[in-house]
């Protein structure tokens, strides 16, 4: 007989769980409060994805992510934060001369009304450049998030990780639809047509492809489940409202 799964499985798939959910609600948070051009709701749906990322990495060890593609994507996600936090970095003035000359010469150009600085950052704004800094690691854990979590479902053949992407994509085509109905700018919850349209062109194949693989006969059934069959219309019927929603 199987064992029963440890505390530490139970709890590893929970925060797994945990994780996504959060990711997904910080997409949706990030969609619906026009498409997180407000810095407060920005901001939140920043610490959403902050809080899936700890829940990851308390509930995956080291040793249970292949060691080359592993590094690989550690890479991938430390070189874009660490290429913006190094303009940051104090360098000395010869140095600064080599990597930007005209960084250099702003520098230099302060003798008049005080001492030349002896280290000076590459950025002009530092300010500036530390949000952006948080921004671009936003970024990076997301890529690394999805990437973790599309291997996972890819070995156990789920489509759980599209599903919020469908769902989110699925409630602006309906919105905009409505938004045509009543004679209004399309655009669903964003401020502009082009970041309306870019989800739905995005999310609509994968939601094709979804209906799609419900429809296949994988189990060589003589009939098709009538969960799965409710699941494939819900999708197809999602990816026409994508559609028209694009079309207006």
């Amino acid at each position: 007989m199987p064992s029963p799964p440890t505390q530490g499985t139970f709890f590893g798939h929970l925060s797994r769980l945990a994780s996504f959910a959060l990711l997904a609600v910080a997409l949706g948070y990030a969609a619906f409060d026009e498409g997180g051009q407000v810095p407060i709701g920005w901001n939140t749906s920043l610490l959403l994805l902050g809080a899936g990322a700890i829940l990851y990495l308390l509930a995956v060890s080291r040793a249970d992510r292949p060691p080359f593609i592993g590094q690989m994507v550690a890479w991938a996600v430390l070189l874009p934060p660490v290429y913006v936090g190094f303009q940051l970095l104090p360098l000395p003035l010869p140095l600064l001369k080599i990597l930007s000359p005209e960084r250099a010469k702003l520098a230099e150009s302060l003798a008049p009304i005080m001492q030349t600085p002896a280290f000076a950052p590459i950025s002009i704004d530092p300010a500036t450049t530390a949000v952006y800094l948080l921004r671009t690691l936003a970024y990076s854990l997301t890529a690394f998030l999805i990437y973790e979590i599309f291997r996972r479902a890819w070995g156990r053949r789920s489509w759980a990780p599209v599903i919020p992407l469908i769902g989110v994509a699925a409630f602006e085509a309906c919105l905009g639809v409505l938004q045509f109905a009543n004679g209004g700018d399309v655009a669903g919850t964003y401020r502009s047509h082009d970041h309306f349209a870019g989800p739905l062109e995005m999310v609509l194949p994968l939601a094709v492809a979804y209906g799609i693989s419900l429809l296949k006969n994988s189990n060589r059934a003589e009939t098709l489940p009538v969960s799965k069959a409710i699941k494939a219309c819900a999708a197809f019927a999602f990816a026409a409202s994508m559609l028209v929603g694009l079309v207006y």
